[in-house]
């Protein structure tokens, strides 16, 4: 379930500089800046990059896989190229590791604008 939801950077592979809206503590784990009042929201042609963080919660029979999406705003961040493992709270629980378990890059649906900047 997601927390407080906010307004962060993401700049695109081609470099272009959008805002995303995304729950407060995924961003601060991954280390994404706080948008800049009046940013362009990122397009609908743009799926953007994160990265897939799971645990597993309870044993045996009640056991259950957890799995977090988290958006990641930067290349250039270190939780894109080296990714650890980050902790992140359960059902109001304590936070737990949770570790990466797949990186997915960004996607455009429209081929003719990548590089283009728009």
């Amino acid at each position: 379930m997601a927390g407080k939801l906010d307004y962060y950077d993401y700049k695109s592979d081609n470099g272009s500089e959008y805002v995303v809206f995304m729950d407060e503590s995924n961003a601060v784990a991954v280390g994404n800046v706080d948008a800049a009042a009046g940013g362009t929201g990122l397009p609908t042609e743009i799926s953007p990059r994160y990265i897939t963080y799971s645990t597993t919660v309870g044993s045996g029979a009640a056991a259950r896989k957890i799995s977090r999406r988290v958006i990641v705003g930067d290349v250039e961040n270190v939780k894109w190229t080296s990714p650890g493992p980050l902790n992140f709270a359960v059902d109001g629980g304590p936070a737990i590791p949770f570790f990466p378990t797949s990186a997915t890059g960004e996607r455009r649906t429209r081929l003719g604008q990548f590089g283009s900047g728009a």
